[in-house]
């Protein structure tokens, strides 16, 4: 699963699509944190599974007990291998980001331009206390690298509200950097304390009103700039990979695009694993009505 945290090396299904599990598993494998959209089902997993054995590597994810290291020259192996279509790097730790694997990333026609980035505080204070390696003008510079390699790009991000000793100039911080990378949609959490972990020892605990009313801003902030970024995209044509039949309407599918934004579009499970030419007719807030294009 993606809690792995790269520690696994797998021709199987993620738990980022395991809704498809039993209609198309065949279409979708995974190197630790990064997907792999395949074309050409059963041959082209035969010819990754190739490529993971001549690695020396096994095959499904216990079997595996160090990290798999993400390297910009494993990348363009594995894009090497025949029937990827798609190559999803789903997240990287800052300081783990190198300019060689910026350079890669931007060089490829397969990997999709979706990053997602955790940023967890713009206080370089409160990041020294989290122990991420990383200060606030190092992820700025960081965002900025990316930016000019790919401009195109799509990205997320984490962030954390109310950590031990936050005060509200560090969740300025947070909101500066929010307001500056324009994140395409970012998962937020109010802070929880975890026995036996050192920040539970921390005796500046945030009060939870405090960190609730921060919280609401910060959420505010991130869906105000998802909207914008999501309604420019608006009347123009993509490629959709659908995933699943829609929950809601059964007359219609669901997938995503290389930027990782969700359509809805009418078809059947026939649709599942297979790439569609779309108008993204209609942005509704985070997701897209697609229209078939012939």
């Amino acid at each position: 699963t993606d809690c792995n945290h790269g520690q696994g090396l797998a021709v199987l299904h993620p738990a980022y699509y395991r809704h498809i599990v039993k209609d198309a598993p065949e279409k979708f494998a995974r190197l630790g944190r990064v997907v792999f959209e395949v074309e050409g089902a059963e041959a082209a997993v035969d010819a990754l599974a190739a490529f993971i054995r001549e690695c020396g590597l096994p095959t499904r994810l216990g079997q595996l007990k160090s990290k798999v290291e993400i390297t910009p020259e494993l990348l363009r192996q594995v894009e090497a291998v025949p029937g990827i279509r798609r190559i999803r790097f789903m997240t990287s730790h800052p300081k783990d980001l190198s300019e060689e694997l910026i350079e890669t990333m931007a060089a490829s026609d397969k990997i999709c331009r979706h990053l997602h980035l955790p940023l967890q505080s713009g206080s370089s204070r409160i990041l020294k206390r989290m122990n991420r390696k990383y200060d606030k003008e190092q992820y700025l510079r960081l965002v900025e690298d990316i930016r000019r390699a790919m401009p195109d790009i799509a990205l997320t991000t984490d962030i954390i509200v109310g950590f031990p000793g936050e005060t509200e100039e560090d969740f300025q911080e947070t909101m500066d950097v929010v307001r500056r990378v324009e994140y395409d949609s970012a998962f937020t959490f109010l802070y929880s304390k975890r026995s036996g972990t050192p920040a539970a020892s921390f005796a500046d605990q945030v009060p939870e009103d405090v960190a609730k009313e921060r919280f609401d801003r910060l959420l505010a902030l991130v869906q105000e700039i998802g909207r914008k970024k999501a309604k420019a995209l608006e009347e123009s044509e993509a490629v959709v990979l659908v995933e699943e039949k829609n929950a809601q309407d059964p007359e219609m599918v669901t997938g995503r695009l290389d930027n990782n934004s969700v359509v809805h579009l009418k078809g059947c499970e026939a649709d599942i694993g297979h790439y569609i030419p779309v108008r993204l007719a209609e942005c509704r807030g985070f997701y897209y009505i697609g229209e078939r294009l012939s």
